[in-house]
């Protein structure tokens, strides 16, 4: 099917579906540990053995540092990779990814770390303008959406579909350069999510100021590709 399309067509495809990958990775590993550890990313058992590797979260946080926009919580630094660790860590595997991926990788933790390390290579080329072959942006394609479907059917099973079953905005990011994720947002009496600014002078609207919005959406179950 690729041969139809152009390069840059075929580029901008598989970065979108990289990205779409990493979001819902950092989602999984966000609500499946927050709830049960907290601040997962600093926790440590009784006898100091840490849930994350220190050196994944001094990336992370050397990343939010540098790039605060970008990166307003830890877990929005979560790169591909950083993601397939933590995932893939022998323990957190078994006691709590494992039955969410056991659509996608039956054969377990080995099986998935095995696929998922072959998206970094493509990831990293088109995160560096550098060229990817047709095999690797099939890989790309068929992988994330393996994926995907894998965790989606798992929220399905565990009569978490309702969550998804509209468009829910993830993200808005201004032109101003303000980030505001899903959780710091407040519901509305129907169902909808808003944030109000009325009290906080520094984000008024003076005569001649331009806003642009950018929304991140996640899309239903039955939604058809």
């Amino acid at each position: 099917m690729y041969y139809k399309l152009t390069d840059s067509e075929i580029r901008s495809s598989c970065r979108e579906k990289l990205e779409s990958l990493e979001y819902w990775l950092r989602r999984i590993i966000d609500d499946t540990l927050a709830p049960i550890y907290n601040d997962y990313l600093n926790y440590s058992d009784e006898k100091g053995n840490r849930l994350i590797k220190n050196d994944i979260v001094k990336s992370l946080e050397s990343r939010k540092v540098n790039e605060p926009h970008r990166y307003p919580r830890l877990i929005d630094a979560v790169l591909l990779d950083d993601a397939i660790d933590i995932i893939c860590n022998p323990i957190l595997y078994k006691k709590h990814f494992n039955e969410m991926f056991q659509q996608a990788f039956p054969d377990g933790r080995e099986e998935a770390r095995t696929f998922m390390k072959r998206l970094i290579p493509p990831r990293n080329s088109l995160s560096h303008a550098n060229p990817i072959s047709t095999r690797q942006a099939e890989q790309v394609i068929c992988y994330s959406n393996d994926i995907i479907d894998s965790i989606k059917s798992y929220y399905s099973l565990k009569n978490m579909d309702n969550e998804y079953n509209v468009p829910l905005i993830l993200k808005i990011t201004d032109s101003f350069g303000n980030v505001f994720h899903r959780n710091q947002l407040n519901t509305v009496h129907d169902g909808g999510i808003a944030k109000q600014f009325f009290d906080d002078p520094k984000y008024h609207l003076r005569v001649g100021d331009v806003l642009g919005i950018i929304e991140e959406i996640t899309y239903p179950y039955n939604r058809k590709a």
